[in-house]
């Protein structure tokens, strides 16, 4: 996916990037599906032509991965007082994942000197803060943004990435720094899911990418790099319904108890979370790359709320 054509909130997002996801067989034509995300099952395009060896090498990292988050999804059930195999009815029958390839160009040269990120801090903070109903329709462009504030519709997101660093999350008011320590360590992100099922007992991670450069006596801009990331989202299978789980009286007494207005969704923004793992699922898709969505799937629409409807707004085909 090439620069300009994602969006959070409104903003042009400034990256690059591959997807791949869960493969299935679909042999029937994307338009005749319903509900809508049935569109996201099929084949992935993988470039065996003249790169074989990716294909290999992507499953064998998204199998060890998924292995860990399974770890990490019976953990979170324990702590909330349940059995370790609580959601596996919803896991254990083709569990959906997705993951990217994630280039963020380095800034371009109006940014190299200190003054003029300087001059971005207080467009970042307010940016961050903003909510979905207070930017425009149109995207926004940002020249710090590598991806806006938000927080994923998944259960939890798994994170590998380098040494350069910029992504941050948000947490008692402020917006603090990922140590990039490298490959060597894999970054995880509570989503939307985890805080709904365990009724805010977990909250999801409101986090973002910033573009920044390297000031110092020996950094140059040539010294600066792109960030590179790979994150690995990890969903129920797309027919599960996400509804608060039943908890331990101990458990329900603390939930939410930090939750606030700016961790999670304000109550004026028009952004449902629906119940369906793959109407969520669709609707991020339709947001975030408007572009692909209008290509792809000119016969839907997608609607303040998030729901997702044909063009002729038939009633019957609604969530």
């Amino acid at each position: 996916m090439k620069l300009g054509v994602e969006n959070t909130a409104g903003v042009v997002d400034i990256r690059e990037q591959v997807e791949f996801a869960t493969e299935t067989d679909s042999s029937v034509a994307g338009w005749k599906l319903w509900p809508p995300y049935e569109r996201l099952r099929g084949r992935n395009q993988w470039p065996d032509d003249f790169q074989p060896s990716l294909r290999p090498t992507i499953m064998e990292y998204v199998n060890g991965t998924l292995e860990i988050a399974n770890i990490i999804r019976r953990a979170l059930c324990m702590a909330l007082g349940l059995s370790a195999d609580a959601l596996d009815h919803m896991f254990d029958n083709d569990p959906h994942w997705a993951m990217k390839l994630v280039s963020y160009p380095v800034p371009n040269e109006n940014m190299s000197s200190s003054g003029a990120n300087h001059s971005h801090s207080s467009e970042i903070e307010q940016s961050g803060l903003r909510s979905a109903s207070e930017l425009q329709s149109e995207p926004q462009t940002s020249s710090w943004q590598g991806v806006g504030a938000h927080t994923d519709t998944n259960f939890l997101t798994l994170v590998l990435q380098d040494s350069v660093g910029g992504l941050q999350v948000f947490s008692k008011d402020s917006w603090i720094d990922v140590p990039a320590d490298g490959p060597a360590v894999l970054v995880c992100n509570l989503g939307e899911q985890a805080q709904i099922l365990s009724s805010g007992y977990f909250l999801a991670t409101p986090h973002r990418v910033v573009r920044r450069l390297v000031h110092s006596s020996t950094a140059s801009l040539e010294n600066n790099q792109s960030r590179i990331s790979i994150p690995i989202f990890f969903n129920p299978n797309l027919e599960a319904k996400i509804q608060p789980l039943k908890l331990p009286e101990n458990v329900m007494k603390t939930s939410g108890v930090s939750e606030n207005k700016r961790h999670w969704r304000n109550s004026s923004d028009k952004n449902a979370m629906l119940e369906a793992v793959g109407y969520n699922t669709f609707k991020s898709l339709a947001r975030s790359h408007p572009v692909v969505f209008r290509k792809h799937h000119g016969d839907l629409c997608i609607l303040e709320d998030g729901r997702i409807v044909k063009k002729c707004f038939d009633s019957k085909h609604t969530d």
